[in-house]
């Protein structure tokens, strides 16, 4: 998510002729910058949670690579979290959600960079859905109310569908996301795999484990009306049963040629307050999220991990990107190789 009103559940988080045609070809596109970002303006069923217009951000690089990046923004799910003036997600696109502001993955003058050269969309969040929602719903408290348009599984869609239109055929595909995002782009990851491929694509989720005291029913947002066709009838992610750990481990093992991985601090100061908005504990999170990740490893061998020791939240779109390290292995080194579909082992600090 971003960080609150530009805060995280995670944020911070080859322009002219032919290309500018193309970036026309589908929804309002602005002028770029510099380095080649457009922002789209999609319409539709899109748009943000207090009825704002919904944009999300293309450049055209080499289109054999593509990355799809879902954007942090918090989220929210009662009268409080919701309410205007909320510090629990943002609720609108705006020039800081640009990913020319971003560092980490997005910094086009670092030569480190593995994706300098790649071809992008970047999706904010301003749903407060994880992108997930599909629905307009009402949150009551006495008798006060408000009406949140969950609109982020259309938001998601608008820009992918961009992506398939304008990049047809690239040989390796990296569907990441930041807080939100990381939710967002494990939900999202199939319908890629599906178009582009498994054996091309992989998963990233950055700052969300989603892991919480009690397990998740999703239904303000219409959340698991998008689980695959495959993962309909399953009873272990029907609504008041769902965990991400779960949802993760039944991806992993229906594409075995895609890698799923994910990036956590153990403690995440802003997981640690959604936690405890669900009835936990704060110190309690890391310990959760622990078993989370031990599940999953259990459950499905080829899932991958970093995990990083101390406090923070996000990391591919920050400047730390190219610092942190575990078991002697960067971060970016880890990343780079399963943007390539190379393989990787999980990593944990060791303090």
């Amino acid at each position: 998510m971003k960080r609150f009103r530009r805060a995280p559940l995670g944020r911070r988080m080859i322009a002219g002729g032919v290309v500018a045609v193309a970036l026309l070809a589908c929804g309002a596109a602005s002028a770029g910058s510099a380095a080649g970002w457009h922002s789209i303006k999609p319409g539709g069923k899109t748009g943000c949670a207090h009825g704002s217009r919904f944009a999300f951000w293309a450049r055209l690089a080499d289109i054999t690579k593509l990355l799809v990046f879902f954007e942090g923004g918090g989220g929210c799910y009662s009268y409080s979290t919701c309410a205007p003036g909320s510090t629990w997600f943002d609720p609108v696109v705006d020039s800081s959600d640009s990913p020319g502001r971003m560092r980490g993955i997005f910094d086009l003058a670092d030569p480190r960079n593995p994706f300098r050269d790649w071809s992008a969309v970047v999706i904010p969040s301003c749903t407060g859905d994880v992108f997930i929602g599909s629905t307009d719903h009402t949150y009551r408290q006495g008798r006060r109310r408000i009406l949140i348009r969950h609109r982020g599984w259309y938001n998601g869609e608008a820009a992918l569908h961009w992506a398939f239109a304008h990049v047809r055929s690239p040989k390796r595909v990296l569907v990441a996301g930041s807080s939100a995002g990381s939710v967002g782009s494990a939900f999202h990851a199939p319908e890629v795999i599906e178009h582009y491929g498994g054996s091309h694509s992989s998963q990233l989720g950055d700052s969300l484990a989603f892991v919480f005291p009690h397990r998740l029913s999703l239904t303000e947002y219409h959340g698991l009306d998008h689980l695959p066709p495959w993962l309909r009838g399953d009873r272990q992610l029907r609504p008041g049963r769902f965990t991400m750990a779960g949802f993760l481990a039944r991806l992993i093992a229906h594409y075995p040629g895609t890698t799923f991985a994910r990036f956590n601090f153990r403690n995440d100061e802003v997981q640690e307050r959604f936690y405890a908005a669900d009835g936990g504990k704060a110190a309690a999170f890391p310990r959760a999220l622990l078993a989370a990740e031990r599940r999953l490893h259990r459950e499905a061998p080829r899932y991958r991990s970093f995990l990083e020791c101390g406090r923070g939240h996000t990391i591919l779109p920050l400047y730390r990107f190219y610092s942190v390290r575990a078991a002697g292995v960067s971060l970016r080194d880890w990343t780079a190789r399963i943007a390539a579909g190379r393989p990787v082992r999980s990593l944990a600090c060791s303090s």
